[in-house]
This record gives C-alpha cells, sequence and structure tokens, in this order.
C-alpha cells in the first residue's frame, strides 16, 4: 500500500525495503516456519482456554488448523481442542462434526488400537451424550473400552473408559461382559 521511503515499516520496525532488496541481518529473530506458527497457534488457544475466552480459543485453534493443514501430524490435535472448544461454548452439533473428524484422522495416523483414538472415542461420546443421544454416546464408549483394552498401555484409560461405559448403560450385555472381563487392571 505504502512505498518505501514514507514512513512505512517492515516487521522489524525498520524502514520498508523493496521486497527485492530485502536481506536478513545478524540481529533480526528467526522467523518461524509454517508448521511451528501453527504450533504456536496451539500454545495460544490453550492459553486463552485457560483464561477463559473461549471465542478467542475457537479463533485461535482454526487458525492452527488452517495453518497446519490436513497432513501435519498436529492437525488432528488442533480439530480436538477446537471441538472442546465449541462443546464448551454450546455448539454441541459443531463439537461432535469436528469430535468425528480429528478421531477418523487419528485413525488413519495413529492407528485402531491406539490410545489417542481411544481418548478421542471418549470425547466424541460425551458430545453425543450432551446432545441427548445415549445409544452413540455408549455405542462408542463401548468402542473406546475396546480400543483401551487393544492398546494395552493405560490401564486408567481403560477404567476411565469403561467407568463411562458402565455410566451410560449399566445394563448392556457388552458392558457386563467387559466388566466381567476386566482385560487391563
Amino acid at each position: 500500500d505504502r512505498e518505501p521511503g514514507d514512513g512505512a515499516q517492515d516487521p522489524f520496525g525498520r524502514p520498508a525495503e523493496k521486497p527485492y532488496e530485502r536481506r536478513f541481518r545478524a540481529e533480526d529473530p528467526p522467523l518461524p516456519s509454517y508448521w511451528e506458527s501453527g504450533t504456536r497457534f496451539m500454545e495460544l488457544g490453550a492459553t486463552a482456554r485457560a483464561d477463559g475466552d473461549d471465542a478467542e480459543a475457537a479463533r485461535v485453534f482454526q487458525l492452527a488448523a488452517d495453518t497446519l493443514g490436513k497432513n501435519h501430524p498436529r492437525y488432528a490435535d488442533a480439530i480436538e481442542a477446537l471441538a472442546e472448544t465449541r462443546a464448551a461454548q454450546g455448539m454441541l452439533e459443531d463439537a461432535l462434526a469436528l469430535g468425528q473428524e480429528a478421531l477418523a484422522m487419528l485413525r488413519v495416523s495413529k492407528g485402531e488400537n491406539n490410545p489417542r483414538v481411544a481418548e478421542a472415542l471418549l470425547k466424541v461420546s460425551a458430545a453425543h451424550e450432551a446432545l441427548g443421544d445415549t445409544r452413540a454416546a455408549l455405542d462408542t464408549a463401548a468402542e473406546a473400552t475396546n480400543v483401551a483394552a487393544m492398546s494395552g498401555r493405560s490401564s486408567r484409560l481403560y477404567v476411565r473408559a469403561l467407568d463411562r461405559a458402565v455410566s451410560l448403560g449399566p445394563n448392556d450385555e457388552r458392558v457386563d461382559a467387559e466388566r466381567t472381563q476386566r482385560r487391563i487392571l
């Protein structure tokens, strides 16, 4: 918009230069890579959530997802964080859709029997329950219990998933069978 020499400044506070004449100087801070910027957005979003500013957190988590792109390993984390923020804002349908997208990405990137998949399943189960779909919440919690057991890495995750399934369907035959079997404890 403004030409060099008319008071415009570059990001470092120096008079603006023509782009083709721009040279980095030793005193310039390193510019983050595009993906590093996405990670910084994740940190800023977490800070906004901790401060109780869910609207800003949602905006920043969306920026993180857009910056990282679907091929980045942390894209699912950004979408999952956005889903949690949307749930806190009361946008439950949006939270469920984002949670399911994150779950699908984690299944592809981490594999079916990964603890992160079980955690994502528990979050999707909570979204189903918040929307009043107890049957879908129970089905998802039962799947989370199975994934947690198959991953074999975390008995706490297994117990959390089993407790959720029991609370949603205390008389469900799958839950009774799992409670009796107790694969990891």
